[in-house]
């Protein structure tokens, strides 16, 4: 099938014979992304039916692959998300799918080695002065800069604020956690108690020796030792 023929006949009638839709859209004749121009001989109103059919046909015109195609097909794309409701365009899933292949090559076409515009870069970010920039990812990162991006530092203060702040929180519930298990495990080593008696003393799980294991392991140990009647100094573990 002659694309190429199908495209000019319908900008030809179009030019010929306005359309007389209530709704029109402005179609480049020639894409802007292959040259194209605003001029008024470039521009022709289409039907919103027809303007999808032209975009269509643009992809079909250029070989597979060539960087036309690849304009094409991501200029195609951007036609298909509708606006509004004048602008809707349908299409069966079998087409769909098709689409979303090629569209999927394209960027990976478009993504690849040195076509990448982040290709061998890196972004990083300096907190003093506020700022984000590229360098080349073979160059070293200068004192007082760091690997990534930052884009609205405000942001970033008022989070990493936050985020300080609530490890300060974790830590300071963590120590008191610790000073508690401390506490329990010293009222264990000066009185004549199980660990189950000890549990219920202070409202904790009988399992309790495992977080001083954890936690005070060689201290544990040694209060451990002096207790006989321990299951652990039972089963030979201290």
């Amino acid at each position: 099938m002659n694309y190429k023929k199908l495209y000019w006949s319908i900008i030809k009638r179009r030019q010929d014979f306005p359309c007389e839709s209530q709704y029109t859209e402005n179609h480049h004749i020639v894409p802007k992304s292959l040259g194209g121009s605003d001029d008024k001989s470039n521009l022709v109103r289409l039907s919103a039916r027809e303007h999808f059919l032209c975009h269509l046909l643009l992809t079909k015109i250029y070989n597979e692959g060539t960087p036309e195609w690849c304009k094409m097909i991501k200029a195609f794309a951007y036609m298909c998300y509708a606006e509004s409701d004048e602008q809707k365009r349908y299409v069966n899933s079998r087409f769909y799918q098709k689409f979303k292949q090629n569209f999927s090559k394209v960027q990976s076409l478009l993504q690849s080695g040195d076509k990448n515009s982040q290709h061998n870069t890196m972004w990083i970010y300096n907190e003093d002065l506020r700022l984000s920039k590229k360098i080349s990812k073979f160059d070293f990162i200068p004192i007082g800069w760091q690997k990534g991006y930052v884009l609205d530092f405000e942001k970033y203060f008022a989070d990493k604020q936050k985020r300080e702040q609530r490890e300060a929180n974790q830590q300071k519930k963590f120590q008191e956690k610790l000073q508690k298990l401390r506490t329990i495990m010293h009222y264990y080593r000066d009185n004549e108690i199980s660990i189950r008696d000890l549990s219920k003393k202070f409202n904790v799980g009988r399992n309790v020796y495992v977080s001083f294991e954890r936690y005070f392991k060689e201290e544990y140990r040694d209060i451990v030792k002096s207790k006989p009647m321990n299951s652990n100094v039972k089963k030979g573990r201290y």
